[in-house]
This record gives C-alpha cells, structure tokens and sequence, in this order.
C-alpha cells in the first residue's frame, strides 16, 4: 500500500508540474493556427540536433508533444525524419546536404477514364503504382481512396535502390524508415488515404529520404 500511494504521488506531482502546451511554445490561448507553426518551427529548429545551437536550452520532444496537441498533428516524434517534415520547409530540407527531395507527381483514378467518360474495368491502371513518365518525371498512379501507406509501398517498389531505401529497417506498416512523403508543408499521415488531403489531379507530392550516415 505504501509503495502504491507513493507511486500515485510521483503521478499527481508529474501533471502538476507539466506545463501547458501554449506555456511550452510561449503562446497565448488564442494563438492562429499559423502563429503556432510560425513559433514551433522556430523553437525546434533551436532544438533540433541537425540545427541546434551550443548554448540552447530546452526539449525537443516537449515542443513536439506540445505542436502536436495542439495542431491534431499525428506523427512519432521520436522519429528523426518524421519531426524533420515538421520542422524544416521542402526548400531548407532540399538544401540540408541530409536529404534527398524527390517530386512526385499524382496521376488519380479520375484521370484514367476512357473516351466515354467510363474507367476500364480490369485495367493495369487500377493499381496503385510507381512510374516513370515518359518525360521523365516521377508519377504515381493511386486513386483517392488509397492510404498512404500503399502509395509509399508503391513508390519503394520502384523506386527503393535509386533512392537508397534498399537494406533500411522496416516500420510498422512494412515500409521502409528514415522517408516521409509531404505535400506543401503538410506530412502524409500513413494511416490516412489521398482523398482525406485534398489531392487532385496534377499535384506534386515531396518524397523527403533522409541520407544514411
């Protein structure tokens, strides 16, 4: 008994003390939705081991915690790469010099429709699948009700040993890790689909591949 009611003292104190989510980020309750991205992108680019300066003081993952209760945000901050997509702009990860940045652009099941205006039935276009386009742009054939984590599978299929994905530990879903797909400044949420983002037809999705080493 003594053991437990120490161990519901050590809890109690642990949320007595942990701070606010607006406290963490130095915000007031009323901040926009831009102002909080503005002022966590700020705090962990200060905390974040590819950027963090000798003499800076506080928590990544407490700032992480704190952006993603308040933004509904899903993702693993104790993911390296996944915290990066957060953090940084596709224009400070394509110049890092710890990143490869590939443009990937969305052909949707909509825009595989024939003469008639009617899909094939049974073709080849039904799946979700990596090409290579004739101009040489990199496209991936996926409808809007695909989750994301086929459309990474579909792009590691054809694309793991140009990318250097080949021989890296696999994540829960079975795709490879140290790589997040990002479309403007918003991840791709795994266990979402396309169409719960909004993509249409011409989209340019980032495929963000952190370098080994």
């Amino acid at each position: 008994m003594r053991r437990a009611a120490t161990h519901v003292r050590r809890v109690i104190r642990t949320y007595a003390t942990k701070r606010s989510p607006y406290a963490v980020l130095g915000l007031d309750r009323g901040a926009s939705e831009r102002e909080i991205k503005n002022k966590f992108r700020a705090l962990a680019k200060a905390l974040h081991p590819d950027t963090r300066s000798p003499d800076a003081a506080g928590d990544l993952g407490e700032v992480l915690e704190a952006y993603a209760s308040l933004t509904d945000r899903h993702f693993d901050a104790s993911d390296l790469v996944a915290a990066s997509v957060e953090i940084f702009s596709i224009e400070e990860l394509r110049s890092d010099e710890r990143h490869d940045v590939h443009d990937v652009h969305l052909v949707l099941a909509l825009d595989l429709l024939d003469g008639d205006g009617a899909a094939e039935v049974g073709s080849d276009e039904d799946e979700t699948r990596a090409v290579v386009e004739a101009d040489g742009r990199v496209a991936i054939h996926c409808a809007e009700w695909d989750a994301i984590s086929d459309v990474k599978r579909a792009l590691e299929a054809r694309f793991s040993e140009a990318w250097d994905l080949t021989g890296r530990p696999r994540d829960r879903d079975g795709c490879f890790a140290g790589w997040e797909l990002v479309s403007g400044e918003t991840p791709l949420g795994p266990h979402f689909f396309v169409g719960d983002y909004g993509l249409k037809r011409g989209d340019i999705v980032h495929a963000v591949v952190r370098r080994r080493g």
